[in-house]
């Protein structure tokens, strides 16, 4: 597994909504930006997910770790910097 430790700034609107398959499920997806320019979409689950929901706006910087999945990070922990 391949551990992600990132700073960056949210530069679209976070997308909440539930798996499809089990409603108990949430997740939420972004992109940052990285201070070398590079785009890099985020995803978190459960409570990342509501906590990226209620938190994160456009143009928030934040510390994410994680892993990388399908040319994406799934994020563990998050902090607003």
């Amino acid at each position: 597994m391949n551990y992600v430790f990132a700073i960056g700034t949210i530069i679209e609107e976070v997308d909440f909504n539930f798996l499809f398959d089990d409603n108990a499920i949430s997740i939420s997806t972004s992109s940052i930006i990285l201070p070398n320019n590079s785009i890099i979409n985020i995803k978190g689950y459960d409570n990342i997910a509501d906590f990226m929901y209620s938190h994160l706006k456009i143009n928030s910087k934040i510390l994410v770790h994680g892993f990388i999945s399908n040319n994406s990070i799934v994020i563990k922990n998050i902090y607003l910097l």
